[in-house]
């Protein structure tokens, strides 16, 4: 036999036929098999809430988790070059251009927040003119925020967790330092605020978010992990309720 039918023939032997034979296990017995796929986190990510949601969605989407927890420059880097899923990233024009995101899978708030007697009535930008914030080296704070940073006001880099920019603010060296809560309730930020630092009276963080920012999975364009990003979203479909639950617990 010759011609395109014998060489159709012969890729159904080498590709189906071992199949056909009981060779190979039936896709469903693969399918069962979880995907192992390394995600990373910010080193000052709340683990007891990250950890379950990212289990939620393991469970739904049939992923098994091999969780890194890492500054989040190396966050970026480890998803640009594809060696991670980043979770925790909020999606902006610059982003855009280098990665691939997932759905949106909560809103994360931006919160303000002032020493106590130096409250501050915020409206717009425009309020921060001059004044000095104390924010994280690497993260959105809203494309609004970013576009002026450095221009309409100061901003003092601080690493390390929330409560390194809280010691700057309390030490005067901004006027104001910003923390994220993916609650629409201040008093929760506040409340966190306050276990890290041992203050109560002095600190207090401002009514109004300076913005909402979604928190997608992303990973660099083309990259082979892309790949997983349509199941993470039909496992957020799946899990919508559960997801709601967690992110309105105390964890």
């Amino acid at each position: 036999m010759s011609g395109p039918e014998s060489l159709q023939r012969r890729r159904w032997l080498l590709g189906l036929g071992p199949l056909a034979l009981g060779l190979l296990p039936p896709p469903t017995a693969c399918a069962a098999e979880p995907l192992r796929v390394p995600v990373a986190i910010g080193e000052n990510s709340s683990r007891p809430f990250v950890v379950p949601l990212l289990q939620l969605i393991g469970e739904a989407a049939g992923i098994e988790w091999q969780i890194l927890q890492a500054p989040w420059a190396r966050v970026l880097v480890l998803a640009e070059r594809g060696q991670a899923l980043a979770f925790g990233m909020a999606r902006t024009k610059p982003r855009e251009e280098q990665f691939a995101f997932s759905a949106p899978v909560f809103d994360n708030h931006v919160w303000m927040l002032v020493r106590r007697d130096q409250a501050l009535d915020f409206h717009s930008l425009d309020d921060l003119r001059e004044r000095t914030v104390c924010i994280s080296r690497g993260i959105s704070y809203g494309g609004s925020f970013d576009a002026v940073k450095g221009k309409l006001f100061k901003v003092e880099y601080v690493d390390g967790d929330l409560g390194a920019r809280l010691r700057m603010l309390m030490a005067g060296r901004c006027d104001m330092a910003l923390g994220s809560h993916r609650s629409p309730d201040p008093w929760l930020l506040e409340r966190r605020a306050r276990e890290l630092t041992g203050l109560s009276a002095t600190l207090a963080v401002l009514p109004t978010p300076l913005a909402l920012e979604a928190v997608h999975f992303a990973v660099g364009h083309g990259q082979a992990l892309a790949d997983v990003l349509p199941r993470i979203n039909k496992a957020l479909q799946v899990k919508r309720a559960a997801i709601r639950a967690l992110i309105d617990s105390d964890l």
